[in-house]
């Protein structure tokens, strides 16, 4: 059996999304851990859905999520979700994360608009 910091570690060098989704799925230690997560979300986006709620309110973390799948954009804290730069990368990564911006004024935002101009 794995010692939680032999975890950490293989997590912090692993690419392997699997292990380290699974990892985080089975421990609320990993999930609250900033290296682990910053670690973990530069692998796969979709680790932030397994952070804590600490995590989800870490800008640059949160950055790195929705760089690599916007979609995940849906479980960053309300106050992130109105941010700018967040939505900018999260919409720039897929569309559809357009939904989850929690501010209407920044879904009307011309620099998040010209994203969807672009491709007509």
């Amino acid at each position: 059996m794995e010692t939680l910091d032999e975890i950490k570690e293989k997590i912090k060098n692993s690419t392997d999304n699997e292990y380290i989704l699974e990892s985080l799925k089975a421990n609320e230690k990993l999930q609250a851990d900033r290296d682990v997560m910053l670690a973990a979300v530069k692998v796969d986006g979709q680790a932030l859905y397994y952070g804590s709620k600490e995590i989800r309110n870490d800008k640059e973390i949160v950055l790195e999520a929705v760089t690599r799948k916007g979609l995940i954009l849906k479980y960053a804290s309300h106050e992130l979700r109105q941010d700018k730069d967040i939505a900018l990368a999260a919409v720039k990564q897929d569309k559809r994360a357009l939904e989850y911006i929690a501010s209407e004024e920044l879904k009307q935002d011309p620099d998040i608009t010209a994203l969807f101009e672009e491709e007509k």
